[in-house]
């Protein structure tokens, strides 16, 4: 998985600024100490390729094979990663390997968001 490059102050760990070469505290925060001195990169959730953070919800990117839902609806959340071939009933994929801009809830697939734009 990839890492996001963050500032120690904006990870919420106490004194972490202070700690960066202590490798092993690293590892079990899940991080790694960045080639930019002064930063520490944190390992993104397993589902995520790229990440804001290290939830599973802050995805920015999906690896091969899986979908990055960028809407939530029905057991589907914004920002996570889907291991799917197609965006399931209820979203569009309006750019590659994205389920975006769910459809009303007339709609089982659709255009556009609007219930005029239902195609079933």
């Amino acid at each position: 998985p990839e890492y996001v490059e963050l500032n120690p102050a904006d990870t919420g760990i106490s004194g972490l600024e202070h700690k960066l070469n202590d490798a092993p505290l690293l590892a079990s925060l899940g991080m790694i100490k960045s080639n930019n001195a002064g930063k520490v990169c944190l390992k993104c959730h397993s589902s995520c390729k790229t990440c804001r953070d290290k939830e599973a919800t802050s995805c920015l990117s999906c690896f091969s094979g899986s979908l990055l839902f960028t809407a939530s609806r029905d057991t589907y959340i914004k920002n996570t990663c889907k291991t799917l071939s197609q965006c399931p009933y209820g979203f569009r994929e309006e750019v590659p390997g994205e389920c975006a801009t769910y459809c009303d809830s007339t709609c089982l697939t659709c255009t556009g968001p609007e219930s005029n734009e239902c195609t079933s």
